[in-house]
């Protein structure tokens, strides 16, 4: 089992221009080092990232679990640590400024969003800034902190209110719904 062998890695830089940054790039300390993307999350949809894993939708997950894997290691309180592949690419928020989308971009999406769909999943947070253009242009979901069950996951507690929210999900702890992924894909593009 790949997540029971313990791989030592250095941070690089933050992923994210925010003071409150929970993404970094890092290079694993291996004869041949790999970039990764590490995370730390309170809640973290698994079985979503592993399900459009299966279907190069989402990059490889390497771990999930707590921070401190041996006895006396630090904790972070309730903070679970996420590696995974790291991608090559921008965002599709930034895709778009540049006008690089793939002209594919909102089928992939569609194919990528009805598959979570048809296996009761909901995504949660489709935003662009939450979906990776690769380099060969392969559209891939990147965030799933708030994936879950449709109809028994809820939102967070704390939602950016800056943010245009589908109708019904502007105050936190509401269940998620499909439709809420269906409201939020057209304000993609």
């Amino acid at each position: 089992d790949a997540s029971s062998v313990i791989v030592n890695f250095t941070y690089m830089k933050p992923l994210e221009r925010d003071a409150n940054c929970v993404t970094f790039l890092a290079k694993t300390l291996e004869r041949s080092p790999k970039s990764i993307a590490v995370k730390f999350v309170e809640r973290y949809g698994e079985a979503a990232h592993k399900l459009l894993e299966e279907i190069n939708a989402a990059p490889r997950l390497l771990y999930y679990g707590k921070v401190g894997v041996n006895d006396g290691d630090p904790t972070y309180g309730d903070l679970d640590m996420v590696v995974m592949e790291y991608l090559n690419g921008m965002t599709a928020n930034e895709a778009q400024r540049l006008g690089q989308l793939p002209l594919s971009f909102l089928e992939e999406v569609c194919k990528i969003l009805g598959h979570l769909h048809e296996n009761n999943f909901v995504f949660g947070d489709l935003r662009s800034v939450n979906i990776m253009v690769t380099m060969n242009n392969k559209v891939k979901f990147v965030d799933f902190d708030w994936a879950g069950e449709d109809r028994v996951s809820r939102y967070p507690l704390l939602m950016l209110h800056r943010i245009q929210w589908s109708d019904g999900i502007g105050e936190g702890l509401v269940l998620m719904k499909k439709q809420h992924d269906l409201d939020m894909l057209k304000r993609l593009v």
